[in-house]
C-alpha cells in the first residue's frame, strides 16, 4: 500500500466574537480533515482549531436615580 499523507482543508474564516464586549470573548477558526493519512503517511496534526481573544470593547451599563424637580430656565 502506498503511503498517502494527510491533506487538511484552509483554515475557516474568524468566527464572530463571541461576546459582545468585555475582555472574555474569543475568535475561533477551524480546519478539517479533507485526507486521511494511510500506511507511513505524515499523519494529521491534533490542532484543528485556533482561537484568538476579540478586541477590546467597553461595556456601557445605564445607572437609572430619580427623576429631579421639573425647572423652567430662560422664561
Amino acid at each position: 500500500e502506498c503511503p498517502v499523507n494527510c491533506q487538511l482543508s484552509d483554515w475557516s474564516p474568524w468566527s464572530e466574537c463571541s461576546q459582545t464586549c468585555g475582555l472574555t470573548g474569543k475568535m475561533v477558526r477551524r480546519r478539517t480533515v479533507t485526507q486521511p493519512f494511510q500506511g507511513d503517511g505524515r499523519p494529521c496534526p491534533a490542532l484543528m482549531e485556533q482561537s484568538k481573544p476579540c478586541p477590546v470593547k467597553p461595556c456601557y451599563q445605564w445607572q437609572y436615580g430619580q427623576w429631579s424637580l421639573c425647572q423652567v430656565q430662560d422664561a
